[in-house]
């Protein structure tokens, strides 16, 4: 064999252990299809979702958290049919829902775009359980579901948090232990008759975004 054709195979040899190599040490995350629930779910916010990828929250993260029930332990980068990262998504399950005189778990959904800003929020599209409900005025027994300015209160809230909320420590500032009232600087800051189902889920808005930016590349900061 000539020294040329020697030379030749080395350089192939080289190549093909650089490809192998960059094989076996390159990104083998494999994106997962949205189910059709999850799409119908997220059409009013991110419609042009097809497909995720799946991350675990810390213990540590989740401990954090107060109340978090089982299922709230992933959040999902969405992704559109060419792989441009789109936003992400949350399941929360707390036990932190207030009405009838008790608490009771709420589960929602947080989404977020690709920069980490607030999106929505709803309700899986298959619960029933764990709907949010406001108390009745002059009414301790009973409660009744969130209406659709609720919801559109709600929102407002998310989309740009007043500041006596981001201010507040314990959603026991926010309403009287004994009577269930709101305190009135809070009236205008809470979805009426329901403060602690709304300080609950800005609180989990906040720390799901918290979460989801300390798991971001460095060179990919929100």
């Amino acid at each position: 064999m000539t020294q040329l054709n020697l030379c030749k195979l080395s350089l192939l040899l080289v190549i093909s252990l650089f490809l192998i190599s960059c094989d076996e040490g390159g990104d083998k995350t494999t994106l997962i299809e949205l189910t059709p629930k999850e799409m119908t779910d997220l059409q009013s916010s991110l419609p042009q979702a097809i497909s995720k990828l799946e991350y675990p929250i810390s213990e540590e993260k989740l401990n954090e958290e107060e109340e978090v029930l089982a299922g709230s332990g992933f959040y999902y980068e969405l992704y559109d049919e060419n792989s441009n990262l789109l936003g992400y998504y949350r399941l929360i399950n707390s036990g932190v829902g207030c009405h009838d005189g008790q608490c009771a778990a709420i589960k929602f959904i947080l989404v977020y775009d690709s920069n980490l800003n607030y999106v929505q929020v709803f309700h899986p599209s298959d619960e029933i359980i764990g709907r949010f409900y406001k108390g009745i005025i002059n009414d301790t027994e009973n409660s009744e579901l969130f209406t659709e300015t609720d919801w559109d209160t709600l929102h407002s809230i998310l989309s740009a948090p007043p500041n006596i909320l981001l201010d507040t420590e314990n959603r026991y500032d926010v309403v009287d232990a004994e009577t269930g009232a709101t305190f009135q600087e809070y009236n205008d800051a809470v979805v009426p008759q329901a403060a602690y189902t709304t300080y609950t889920v800005l609180e989990y808005m906040i720390h799901t975004k918290e979460i989801i930016s300390a798991q971001l590349p460095e060179d990919n900061p929100q």
